[in-house]
């Protein structure tokens, strides 16, 4: 706030003195912000996950792919699979709301005769 500053200069490094009752600095203070999120990589393809649950289900995802993978390459009953991907099903809807992991299974094992 450049209110506070009282004529001296900012302690901290590169500082823009802001007023938002006088409007000084607010287009400067805008644009270091947006090159920071943009230049600075927080835009950068890595997702951030700011809740512990979502966390908790994406690592349950996780390991669930690895065991259907694993399952695939070694010839794993296809129920066995299914167990599987419905966990992934259930982890995802988890995070994004209700999902019918029945449907969807049908729909995968419809497609690619897994399990008949």
């Amino acid at each position: 706030k450049s209110d506070k500053l009282n004529g001296s200069s900012s302690t901290i490094k590169d500082a823009i003195p802001v007023s938002a009752k006088y409007g000084l600095n607010i287009d400067s203070l805008t644009e270091r912000i947006y090159s920071c999120v943009v230049d600075g990589g927080l835009l950068a393809d890595a997702a951030l996950l700011t809740n512990e649950r979502h966390y908790s289900h994406l690592n349950s995802i996780m390991l669930s792919v690895n065991s259907v993978k694993n399952g695939l390459k070694d010839n794993t009953p296809a129920d066995i699979i299914a167990e599987d991907v419905r966990v992934m099903l259930h982890d995802l809807g988890e995070i994004t709301g209700t999902i019918s992991s029945e449907d969807i299974l049908n729909n995968i094992f419809g497609k690619f005769c897994i399990g008949k």
